[in-house]
């Protein structure tokens, strides 16, 4: 067994602009690629009749042709001179895996630098290693919002605004959500550069939404729209991936043969997954039965399988529920049969993968979650997955699954994570510091005036024995409630007799506070790391992918 990775709940994202954090350290990526390949090809864990060595293999040589089938069907963009030159040679296709697979994945939606830094990262450190990059597009997400969150005002005094780019119906997967109310679609980015213009003057969304727009006019899903511009920017500055969404690995025989085994031994597989998801919430005290994912459930002799079903005449995806027979596995989502394959936990999945593909053919199709995303991405799919600090945190529970379930020792993953300022105005790194000492000596003002007088003021013959009436007060202890209670009624009058005193002084600890306050909320807005990228001008982000990418070969 090997040690594992440092779990990231002791790492917290970078604050310092420009910054880059990734553990283990890139020096050591290469090695820990060929460890997990150790890993990975010394097993002779079977999956329903085929081996993990015979669907990695499988899994990798498709992804090369359906990598690039796919942007060509969307029509991606490619410059000529990009590096993207990836091959197999078939004298191996039938032995060994000809190239490790560097892995990233997110949503296809506008996320914020420190999670496209992943890419970048990675199609780096592919072209200097000869590794190929994948970015896996997590088309089978639900859409849970159609606005973008973005700053408005002025550097002084910021503030949030949710912009709309389209009519909010329902939640669906990326791959099945459209654009609905084209005019606000369309009018999106003017809006939007409208109110950061004191943030972000040219914004990089101004060049990419014209592209979005085609996709949408073109009638592709809102997470190819979003993901196309996105990659012809990367190759455009000489990085890139190749990408596949979701959607279409799910569609492959690699991913039927992973679904089948899991079906076939789900009652195993149920048990490790909810003890994993236990372990993992008694671990870090969590008490939300939602977090980080809800654990599966069993209605009679149903088990709830970690799949969705989406079916093009649906309204949104389903989950997945299956029943054990003598001889058959049945499926149904959850109201209504959905098929039935010949498979059991010692029978080879062959058969049913032939009835999945059959079912796929009538547009029945079935997506995995967030854990088996990971799951089958880090043992089948590729070498090394990267991750966010949230995702790293979470595969703890693959982990788990992979050790106890697989029987074999985790695959490493990379923690990669960056931060990037919106805007380069001024900062005020003290201002929350100050605020809390300043809310304090206001309040000091108030109840204690006594203790801000000058040595003018207490040479007042009139003041004189009032603060010696008070500290005489504060002197004794009074025995019962009645006579604590004139105590505390005749100390506040006389705090409101010196407070007259110190009234200025409290009107300008007052304006004082305020302006601190703005500091404070102006510099959690400057140092806000999660802006979108497309608010960020092309410069600012390319120059930092490439200060990041030092180590990148020419």
């Amino acid at each position: 067994m090997n040690s594992g990775p440092v779990y990231p709940a002791r790492m917290i994202a970078p604050r310092e602009n420009r910054s880059l954090v990734v553990q283990p350290k890139v020096s050591k990526l290469e090695s820990v690629c060929d460890a997990n390949q150790s890993i990975l090809t010394s097993t002779d864990y079977s999956f329903q009749g085929k081996t993990l060595n015979e669907l990695r293999l499988l899994a990798h040589s498709y992804i090369l042709r359906a990598g690039t089938d796919w942007a060509e069907s969307v029509e991606i963009r490619t410059p000529t001179s990009s590096h993207l030159h990836y091959s197999i040679e078939p004298e191996k296709t039938n032995s060994e895996i000809p190239k490790p697979v560097l892995i990233v994945g997110h949503q296809p939606e506008f996320f914020h630098p420190g999670v496209w830094v992943k890419n970048i990262v990675v199609s780096a450190l592919a072209q200097r290693l000869g590794m190929i990059p994948l970015n896996l597009i997590v088309d089978n997400d639900l859409v849970k919002n159609k606005s973008l969150r973005v700053p408005s005002g002025s550097p002084e005094k910021p503030s949030y605004l949710d912009i709309p780019f389209d009519k909010w119906t329902q939640a669906l997967p990326f791959e099945q959500t459209h654009v609905h109310d084209f005019p606000l679609f369309e009018s999106f980015a003017d809006r939007t550069r409208e109110a950061i213009r004191n943030f972000s003057s040219n914004p990089l969304l101004s060049s990419i939404w014209p592209r979005v727009i085609d996709g949408v006019k073109k009638q592709f899903p809102l997470g190819v729209c979003f993901a196309r511009p996105r990659i012809e920017t990367e190759r455009e500055w000489g990085y890139g991936c190749l990408e596949l969404p979701i959607s279409r690995i799910a569609e492959h025989d690699s991913f039927l043969w992973f679904f089948c085994h899991l079906i076939a031994q789900l009652p195993r597989f149920h048990t490790e997954y909810n003890t994993a998801l236990h372990l993992y919430r008694k671990r870090h005290r969590i008490r939300n039965s939602g977090q980080p994912v809800s654990a599966l459930q069993k209605e009679d002799q149903w088990y709830e399988a970690p799949f969705w079903v989406v079916s093009p005449k649906g309204t949104q995806r389903d989950r997945l529920f299956v029943r054990h027979t003598a001889q058959e596995v049945i499926l149904r989502g959850q109201h209504q049969e959905l098929g039935r394959l010949p498979l059991g936990p010692e029978q080879d999945a062959r058969y049913a993968v032939e009835i999945l593909q059959s079912l796929q053919n009538e547009g029945l199709s079935f997506r995995p979650r967030a854990l088996t995303t990971t799951l089958f991405a880090r043992t089948i799919l590729g070498d090394l997955f990267f991750h966010g600090i949230g995702g790293a945190k979470y595969d703890e529970l693959t982990d788990h699954l992979i050790e106890q379930f697989f029987g074999m020792s985790p695959p490493h993953f990379v923690t990669l994570t960056a931060t990037l300022h919106l805007s380069d105005g001024p900062r005020f790194p003290e201002a929350a510091n100050q605020v809390r000492q300043c809310e304090h000596q206001l309040r000091d003002l108030h109840w204690n005036p006594d203790r801000h007088l000058d040595q003018q003021d207490r040479s007042n013959p009139e003041l004189t024995p009032i603060i010696a009436r008070k500290q005489a007060l504060s002197r004794t202890n009074p025995e019962s409630s009645d006579q604590q209670r004139k105590q505390f009624t005749e100390i506040r009058k006389i705090n409101a007799q010196i407070r007259k005193t110190v009234h200025t002084r409290r009107e300008e600890t007052r304006r004082r506070l305020q302006t601190l306050r703005l500091q404070e909320t102006a510099h959690r807005f400057l140092i806000y790391r999660e802006f979108p990228f497309c608010l960020y001008s092309m410069e600012k982000l390319r120059s930092f992918f490439d200060e990041i990418c030092q180590f990148r070969t020419p």
